[in-house]
C-alpha cells in the first residue's frame, strides 16, 4: 500500500513535483506552483504525494467540493511507469475520498494524433478503474478532452458549476473550459 503525504510548501521533494508537473503534461495546462499552492492554504485543493517505502513514485492535484473530487493532475514518475503505481494512486483516492464523486479529464480519441495509441492506453486505464465517460466533452485551450467519472454521473450543468467554484478566480485564467454536449462540436 502507498503512502500519502500531503503537499506543502517547502515539501522535502518538491525537485521531483516539479519535475513531473513540467515533462508530464503540455505546456498549455502548466499552472504556476505558487497558484496550485494558493488552493491547497485556501482549503480548496489537496495536493498529494506518492510513495512506495521511501520513494516517491506519483502525485495528485485534487479539487475537493461537495461530494466531488475533481483530480486536475496525475501523474507517476518516469522511473516508475508501468510498474502499477497509477492504478495504486487512483485505488488510494478512492479509499481516501470515499463517498465522493471522481472527476479527471483525458484527450479524447483521436486515430491522427501523434499520441493515438496513448490515449486509448489511457481511456482503458481509466475504464479498468470503474470510470465511465460523462455524456459531454470539455474543451481547454483549444484541446478536446472527454471527462471521466468514478462512483455515479455527472451532468455537464454540475460540472460547469463545480468546475467554476473549484477552480476559482484565479485558476479560471490559466483553465478556461467549454463544454460540449453529445451533439455539439469544438
Amino acid at each position: 500500500m502507498l503512502q500519502v503525504k500531503k503537499v506543502t510548501r517547502g515539501f522535502a521533494d518538491q525537485g521531483l513535483i516539479l519535475h513531473d508537473l513540467a515533462t508530464q503534461f503540455p505546456r498549455e495546462q502548466h499552472v504556476p506552483y505558487m497558484i496550485l499552492m494558493r488552493r491547497v492554504k485556501q482549503g480548496h485543493a489537496d495536493f498529494l504525494a506518492f510513495y512506495d517505502q521511501n520513494d516517491y513514485v506519483g502525485l495528485a492535484y485534487c479539487i475537493v467540493y461537495a461530494d466531488i473530487l475533481y483530480v486536475l493532475f496525475l501523474a507517476v514518475s518516469e522511473k516508475v511507469h508501468s510498474k502499477g503505481y497509477g492504478g495504486q494512486i487512483i485505488d488510494a483516492l478512492k479509499m481516501r475520498y470515499k463517498g465522493k464523486r471522481i472527476m479527471l479529464n483525458i484527450e479524447e480519441l483521436d486515430e491522427s494524433a501523434p499520441n493515438a495509441q496513448q490515449r486509448v492506453r489511457r481511456k482503458v486505464f481509466y475504464e479498468r478503474h470503474g470510470f465511465e465517460s460523462a455524456d459531454f466533452r470539455v474543451v481547454e485551450s483549444g484541446a478536446i478532452y472527454e471527462v471521466m467519472v468514478y462512483g455515479g454521473v455527472c451532468t455537464s450543468d454540475e460540472y460547469k458549476t463545480a468546475l467554476r467554484i473549484l477552480k476559482g478566480s484565479v485558476l479560471n485564467i490559466f483553465i478556461r473550459s467549454k463544454i460540449l454536449t453529445a451533439h455539439a462540436t469544438a
